[in-house]
């Protein structure tokens, strides 16, 4: 296995936690350009990768990459995100058969093993199921989409323009996100900044005001 976590701390737990289990950890890594070194020398069975969007390249990127040296390699992300969708992109889709596990989730050693075996024996599902509980399960696809836009920033104009739809439309969606989110409108609160808040509180992320 090869294991890329950022922190030198947590990158030791981790691999020690998975050599105990008896899991062979080949490539114990810490930036996207010695993971894809560390596949070309030992030619790893599964990746375990620590989700983080804001580096470039992004895991994302990095698991395509690694996938398409080497289609039968299982992989298997880390995130803090609370719902999986929450780390999709339009155009950045997860390598097939990939697995997300919400590190707040992650309560015994079993539960990466069970991924670890999921993401090796299947290339059919994506892992970007819709959550089962919590806030952000009950929103639908396109409504994360949207609201994915609003904590970048973007005005209902620009996401119309990404979605090929009107800005009433956007304006109508933003609405539905915050009625489900449970945030109401007032004189004291932008229910633009109050969604993207949610959003990156769910993320585990520093607050970024929307312009």
């Amino acid at each position: 296995m090869l294991v890329l976590e950022t922190d030198a701390f947590t990158r030791m737990a981790l691999c020690g936690t998975l050599a105990q289990a008896g899991v062979r950890v080949v490539a114990r890594c810490e930036t996207a350009a010695q993971a894809i070194d560390a596949q070309r020398q030992v030619s790893p069975a599964v990746a375990l990768l620590d989700l983080d969007l804001d580096r470039v390249p992004t895991r994302l990127d990095l698991a395509r990459t690694l996938r398409r040296n080497n289609p039968k390699i299982g992989i298997v992300f880390l995130t803090s995100f609370s719902d999986p969708r929450l780390v999709d992109r339009p155009g950045q889709e997860h390598p097939a058969g990939s697995q997300c596990l919400v590190k707040k989730e992650v309560i015994s050693v079993g539960i990466i093993l069970r991924a670890i075996e999921k993401s090796v024996s299947s290339r059919a599902n994506n892992c970007l199921a819709p959550a089962e509980s919590g806030n952000f399960g009950h929103l639908t696809s396109s409504q994360i989409t949207t609201l994915q836009f609003v904590s970048e920033g973007l005005s209902n104009k620009e996401i119309a323009r990404q979605e090929s739809i009107t800005e009433k439309s956007v304006a109508q969606q933003v609405g539905r996100i915050a009625k489900r989110l449970g945030v109401t409108q007032n004189l004291n609160r932008n229910i633009r900044v109050s969604i993207a808040r949610a959003y990156f509180h769910e993320a585990g992320r520093p607050s970024k005001r929307p312009g």
